[in-house]
């Protein structure tokens, strides 16, 4: 808490200031840490500025209709339609997909594009925008007759985490030493969006290489929290959480490594998927650390985001670690689905904070009220670190040297920590990572594959012997201040699915919003669907999000 607090003083002394350095990955901050974290907001400070795309004008021309539910006028109720809601308007004629591309568009103008928002400034979600989105929407509209078989995403805005592939934008991972990389072709998840008509807004804010958690990139600076500025946006894939939050599109889609897709979405207060990993390509996605890596969805309820993880998913030949997804047969969430269903509550991992326990405890009480069977389990946390510290390096060197644009600025990770333009040469871990040979890769990569199948196997043993359907914890057992716990490394580290749901708020002295809270629920590996039809009833049922403000 003593370093965001350094932060938000330090955003407060430097006018258009909007940038948080790196964190450790685990909680333990050093005054060595915070002497980085105060050197990189300096640094973000007098760089993040240019690396900021404007979007293209939303008020070149009276905008079509984006009225999802009918009512004359489009508000923000309209922008936080579900998906279905938005596809039943478009049959009706109500609305159309450049209609709500405009909509999101000139939201995004009004609130993160703006000079001043607030006593720290715009949340500073989004990174770049597409500026061809609002042709692309229009040509999608023309197209809708003939395409009466068409996917659930058609015609639908969507954001990207900006280390996610795109050939028609840059793809940075939040550092300004690769904002001028453009790779040769879409990562296969855009690929899978654009087949499906998704609209490709833009792309969002990161922690630079997605390592840590507290929403600071070189290149985009600082993202606030949308409930509290003063608290972590979380990471690191901070930009898309607060993105959906603030309805700055339907979707938005992360990469999530030891969190980064779950941590943020808590904190944020909005739905986040940790697929098993496997079941969704990384190709064209820079990597963190392949053994744990994947793309998952954030959206403002399980529905939205079950119907993006079944357009994403699939088998890829070009990555390995997807042979198995034929496995998983995902479909939209089957109702009443925690009636009868056995929840393990692993009330060991609440951690000490009264307002997470009252938040458990409140939505423990929503499980039985939907008729699920609640068991007490004792779920203990993997004893190992994550693979990031040994993976980055020759991972990141690999991605440069065959999937990168031909104007990335760098051939190697060292050479773009060394090009003076990275927030990782603040971090005190990066030598060591950076020091990682060939030959110890090779090797700790067999040891840390092994681990993460025993610790799947135990967790699995443990679900079999108390025969439960899922388990259940608070995504993050404390407060947003960027130090997300132990909890959220339970998936990345076996390679089970994960979703965290809204389940709660903590609150100011004046009643205001000073944090939220999500519960998660752990499934088996490959059974994704039936852990989002879990994580559905009980979403519709608790349904703890309240909006933001704006």
């Amino acid at each position: 808490m003593r370093v965001v607090s350094g932060l938000v003083r330090a955003a407060r002394q430097s006018p258009g200031a909007s940038a948080r350095a790196p964190a450790p990955e685990r909680p333990t901050v050093s005054g060595r840490m915070k002497r980085v974290v105060q050197a990189a907001v300096m640094m973000a400070t007098l760089t993040c500025a240019a690396g900021i795309v404007s979007p293209p004008s939303a008020s070149a021309q009276p905008a079509p209709a984006a009225d999802v539910n009918g009512d004359g006028r489009v508000t923000v109720d309209d922008l936080e339609s579900s998906v279905i809601q938005i596809q039943a308007a478009m049959s009706a004629g109500r609305v159309t997909s450049e209609g709500l591309t405009r909509a999101y568009l000139g939201r995004i103008k009004k609130y993160d594009d703006a000079p001043r928002l607030g006593p720290l400034g715009p949340p500073n979600a989004v990174l770049t925008l597409n500026r061809h989105a609002i042709a692309e929407a229009r040509a999608l509209d023309r197209a809708r007759a003939a395409h009466p078989d068409r996917s659930p995403l058609y015609g639908v805005p969507v954001l990207l985490k900006d280390n996610i592939g795109t050939r028609d934008m840059p793809t940075t991972a939040g550092c300004r030493c690769l904002r001028d990389n453009r790779p040769g072709d879409d990562s296969v998840v855009v690929q899978r969006l654009r087949r499906a008509g998704a609209v490709i807004l833009g792309k969002t804010n990161l922690d630079e290489f997605a390592v840590n958690t507290l929403g600071a990139s070189s290149l985009g600076g600082l993202t606030l929290n949308a409930y509290s500025p003063g608290q972590s946006s979380g990471g690191s894939s901070g930009g898309s959480a607060v993105s959906v939050a603030l309805a700055f599109s339907t979707l938005a889609f992360g990469t999530d490594t030891g969190g980064s897709v779950r941590t943020p979405s808590s904190w944020n207060s909005v739905v986040g998927v940790r697929p098993s990993t496997g079941v969704v390509s990384r190709t064209g996605v820079i990597p963190l650390a392949l053994s744990q890596d994947t793309v998952g969805p954030i959206a403002r309820n399980v529905s939205d985001a079950a119907i993006a993880l079944a357009v994403i998913a699939g088998r890829d030949p070009a990555d390995q670690a997807t042979s198995a997804a034929t496995k998983v047969a995902l479909a939209q969430p089957v109702p009443h689905a925690l009636k009868g269903a056995v929840i393990g509550v692993a009330s060991n991992l609440n951690g000490d904070d009264p307002a997470t326990r009252a938040i458990m405890d409140d939505s423990i009480r929503t499980l039985r009220r939907a008729g699920a069977i609640v068991r007490t389990v004792a779920v203990t946390p993997p004893r190992f670190e994550s693979g990031s510290s040994f993976e980055i390096r020759p991972e990141i060197d690999a991605y440069l040297a065959g999937q990168a644009g031909p104007s990335a600025r760098g051939k190697t990770l060292a050479e773009l920590v060394n090009s003076g333009q990275s927030l990782l040469a603040l971090d005190p871990r990066t030598p060591a990572r950076l020091g990682v040979t060939d030959a110890q890769y090779r090797t700790q990569l067999v040891a840390h594959q092994r681990r993460i199948g025993s610790y799947r196997t135990h967790l699995t043993r443990l679900m079999d012997s108390a025969g439960l359907d899922a388990i259940v914890y608070p995504t993050t057992p404390g407060p947003p201040t960027g130090l997300a716990g132990d909890n959220v490394y339970i998936a990345p580290l076996s390679g089970m699915p994960a979703v965290t749901v809204p389940a709660g708020y903590r609150y100011g002295s004046g009643r205001e919003v000073s944090g939220a809270t999500g519960i998660e629920f752990l499934g088996r590996r490959f059974a994704d669907s039936d852990l989002l039809s879990l994580a559905a009833d009980f979403d519709r049922l608790h349904h703890a999000r309240v909006r933001p403000v704006p």
